[in-house]
């Protein structure tokens, strides 16, 4: 049986958000990503839910209580499926992975072609490496931070010593000339 706990925890291992980050009250866009989803696919799946009732299922002032917020969430999700097509995309297969383990109906409409196939699997891979590769990706970014670091001592270091090249020429310039008697 659907339930709105099976979806959340379906939507955030899709987008691979730990489940207590979903649920804390984080503002971090990831997770606010996560739980907009998640309500969204609660509305469309569980038959009669109040929407203070999908509130009340994820943490935050009051549990999310005012509907406002659960009505936001909804358009928020239905205005990124219709300007973003790689995030269509994720619904599509988020709604594929809903109906399939719960055997329901779907609402949407599944036609892929095989270039669409073939980039919605780049992507998933991508996404799997680039979660992976957090700690690589920190390493580098300290990497770059050195090397600017390095790169502005290196121009320090350059325009003293033009500096002191001038300094030099102008004492050079300003030595008095021997007297020859």
């Amino acid at each position: 049986m659907i339930t709105p706990e099976n979806i959340i925890v379906i939507v955030s291992d899709y987008f691979r958000q730990p489940l207590d980050k979903v649920m804390s009250t984080c503002r971090k866009g990831d997770y606010v990503k996560v739980r907009q989803v998640s309500m969204y696919f609660i509305k469309l799946y569980i038959q009669g839910i109040v929407l203070k009732e999908i509130g009340t299922k994820f943490p935050g002032k009051c549990n999310y209580v005012d509907h406002a917020t659960v009505i936001h969430a909804i358009k928020k999700v239905n205005g990124y499926i219709e300007t973003d097509k790689y995030f269509k995309r994720d619904i599509d297969i988020l709604d594929k992975k809903i109906t399939e383990l719960f055997n329901l109906n779907s609402v949407f409409t599944h036609e892929e072609s095989e270039a669409d196939k073939f980039e919605r699997l780049w992507n998933e891979r991508e996404r799997v490496l680039v979660s992976e590769n957090k700690y690589l990706k920190l390493e580098v970014t300290n990497l770059r931070n050195e090397i600017n670091k390095l790169q502005g001592t290196i121009y320090a270091m350059k325009l003293n010593r033009r500096k002191k090249i001038k300094k030099d020429k102008v004492i050079v310039k300003l030595r008095p000339l021997p007297i020859y008697s």
